[in-house]
């Protein structure tokens, strides 16, 4: 036998975004403490404000990669929480076909489409024990968010996740990169995100150890957000009726202040049973938790 052992799957179509049963926050409300931050139909014309937002929903993706990696490499667990498995081929390899049971999804608020499709590539030690995980959406993904009486699209121009055995047990690195397209009232906006993270994951609770997160916007909305973890003790329960969020994560900017030598900016994320405040400097932004059954992995909501 060969150092290593390839296995492929293909999930098609399972909410991407959404990911229905790992569970990051989920609101419909994002609180505005400051009243100078205005909004043009449902998108805020501030730039710092809405890099907030974005920083919240760029969280969320962390929770969303971690509870896809867990119901890639636990096939119990994929069965417990819904997953449908179906062989399928493609360009003669045999794959697995992954689906979420759409009966799972009964927020009314937020209609999400998705028509994904993406390669999951396992590769194996030869003890079988998970070397990497990679997944790289082959097909577009469009999710519909009714916001304010109005449609709001969301496409996945680019999604990647490769997710990497690192050298302390249980631990994994992860990298991944996002190109969004934000289609709303009043005009198009391409967001790009990368994330660089490392998890450990014991059984079904994982831990977010530390993340660099950087974000840019172009077009109606433009801003831009690089920062890295000064601590974090961020715990992500996968098991129960929907994954749970606990903790504090603290980021500081990439950018630092010429006369102080400190981060220009710090922002600090703390989590209460996947509910979420975000104090950012003089903002105060925070999203309340759903009922499990209705929690999304990523909550759309954050950003309007």
């Amino acid at each position: 036998m060969g150092e290593t052992m390839k296995s492929a799957l293909l999930l098609s179509p399972f909410l991407a975004i959404s990911f229905l049963v790992a569970c990051a926050p989920k609101d419909s409300k994002i609180e505005r403490p400051d009243p100078r931050v205005g909004t043009a139909g449902g998108l805020s014309v501030n730039s710092q404000y809405d890099s907030n937002k974005h920083l919240m929903v760029l969280l969320d993706r962390q929770v969303e990669a971690i509870q896809l990696f867990k119901a890639v490499i636990d096939a119990d667990y994929a069965k417990e929480k819904g997953f449908v498995f179906e062989d399928l081929t493609v360009n003669k390899l045999t794959v697995k076909k992954l689906k979420l049971d759409s009966k799972k999804f009964k927020d009314g608020m937020l209609d999400q489409i998705s028509n994904l499709s993406v390669i999951v590539e396992v590769v194996r030690n030869e003890d079988q024990s998970v070397k990497s995980v990679s997944l790289k959406e082959a097909d577009l993904v469009e999710e519909k968010v009714i916001f304010g009486g109005n449609d709001i699209v969301l496409k996945n121009k680019r999604k990647e996740i490769m997710i990497i055995k690192a050298e302390a047990a249980n631990t994994y690195d992860v990298t991944l990169k996002l190109v969004d397209e934000l289609n709303s009232k009043p005009g198009k906006s391409i967001s790009l995100n990368d994330a660089q993270f490392q998890f450990s994951l014991n059984g079904n609770e994982a831990f977010i150890i530390s993340a660099t997160l950087q974000h840019n916007r172009y077009g109606v909305q433009t801003g831009d957000m690089a920062m890295q973890t000064a601590s974090s003790t961020v715990s992500v329960r996968l098991d129960g009726a929907c994954v749970s969020v606990n903790g504090v994560m603290k980021l500081e900017s990439l950018v630092i202040n010429a006369k102080t030598g400190k981060p220009a900016y710090v922002r600090t994320a703390t989590y209460n049973d996947s509910s979420v405040v975000l104090n950012a400097g003089k903002d105060t932004l925070s999203s309340a938790a759903n009922a499990c059954e209705s929690r999304p992995v990523v909550d759309l909501k954050k950003l309007f």
